[in-house]
């Protein structure tokens, strides 16, 4: 793959690659947008994980370590660093470094994955479903005997 095919994240691309990472390098925790006297500078870069365009010594060296992406595009693929963090996971390349952004890039995605699940499903509407569930069993009627041991409320409320 050339450099020709290179993307540029697009502004919604961006922001959410710059949120993703809080606003700081993730790996020296320099801030990576800044406002000096009125003006803002973007001190970030958007970092292959797995190289764009892998020299023969790249491709032989990461050959068997895990790809967030098949894609070297992929938004998976790319971390905001800044600039000095960028060229020392670059220069030279090693599976350590690999590794080590491979697994932040993996937890940010899981961490981004489950906020996107809550904000979908809201918690107050499943306590209310649960409790609407304990309100309705009627202890006496069903000869249960109330127990504190830990099992699934799943179970508890199968029970007979």
């Amino acid at each position: 793959m050339g450099q020709e095919s290179r993307i540029k994240p697009s502004r919604n691309q961006f922001a959410k690659l710059i949120s993703e990472v809080g606003g700081l390098c993730p790996l020296c925790q320099e801030e990576l947008i800044v406002s000096r006297n009125g003006s803002t500078t973007n001190l970030s870069q958007a970092a292959h994980i797995y190289p764009h365009s892998p020299t023969t010594a790249e491709r032989e060296l990461l050959k068997n370590v895990p790809m967030l992406s098949s894609d070297p595009e992929n938004l998976d693929n790319l971390i905001m660093l800044c600039h000095n963090c960028h060229h020392k996971f670059d220069n030279p390349r090693t599976v350590s470094d690999y590794m080590t952004l491979y697994n932040l890039k993996k937890k940010l995605i899981n961490w981004n994955r489950a906020r996107e699940y809550y904000k979908k499903h809201s918690l107050e509407d499943d306590l209310v479903s649960l409790l609407g569930s304990i309100e309705d069993v009627d202890i006496e009627a069903n000869h249960q005997q109330l127990s504190y041991k830990v099992m699934a409320v799943r179970k508890k409320m199968s029970r007979g």
